[in-house]
């Protein structure tokens, strides 16, 4: 038995924040060859890719929005316009899904990629939102900076100052809601600060005894 992630690996409906209400296909792509990506001036015609994103029109909801993005270099591109047209949140940053892939974004245009979590862009829980680094999970807090490192290979939100890890888990079967349960592995707890508290010996059913909260 293992314990639910909640979010769907394969099909996604997208409506996190505003009731996005459109579906995307296939498997999300995860780039890790960078993680902090810095916008630069492109021609207009060279933005060929699709985003998903709030404008900051009153009422506006997560709508496509066309010739938005580009690749320059391999390096993620968003366009002035769009950078303007975006909808920022209190802590100035903005959701959007790119070529499969979510992101914050900044007003500058520096983007963080972060996991999918329920259907939509991973929550900022107690300051830190997640992203995968090298195949493995780290945190990040709302300035980009990289707080914990990655090292395990899924970590869940954290609550009450702790976070479930493991290492050696892999994710299973969907259930009939399209949440992945991580089966096998080691689990325990971490502290904000990456300290394991709870150390990693314990499968996914001993854990349920050891938890810090």
């Amino acid at each position: 038995m293992g314990i639910k992630l909640g979010y769907r690996m394969n099909q996604m409906d997208l409506f996190p924040m505003r009731q996005f209400k459109f579906k995307i296909q296939g498997l999300i792509k995860i780039s890790v060859f960078s993680l902090l990506l810095v916008c630069t001036i492109c021609n207009a015609d060279e933005y060929n890719l699709l985003c998903g994103y709030a404008s900051n029109e009153p009422a506006s909801e997560f709508e496509p929005h066309y010739n938005c993005a580009t690749r320059k270099d391999g390096v993620l591109v968003v366009s002035k316009e769009h950078l303007e047209n975006m909808y920022y949140s209190e802590d100035g940053l903005a959701a959007a899904i790119i070529d499969d892939q979510w992101y914050y974004i900044k007003p500058n245009g520096k983007l963080l990629p972060i996991i999918t979590y329920d259907n939509g862009a991973d929550y900022f829980k107690e300051g830190l939102t997640r992203s995968l680094v090298d195949g493995k999970i780290a945190y990040f807090d709302a300035k980009f900076q990289q707080v914990i490192g990655p090292k395990y290979d899924w970590g869940w939100p954290f609550e009450n100052g702790f976070a479930l890890v493991c290492n050696g888990c892999n994710p299973g079967p969907r259930d009939d809601d399209g949440h992945t349960f991580m089966l096998g592995g080691k689990w325990g707890y971490i502290d904000k600060s990456g300290k394991e508290i709870v150390p990693l010996i314990y499968s996914s059913e001993e854990i349920r005894s050891h938890n810090p909260h």
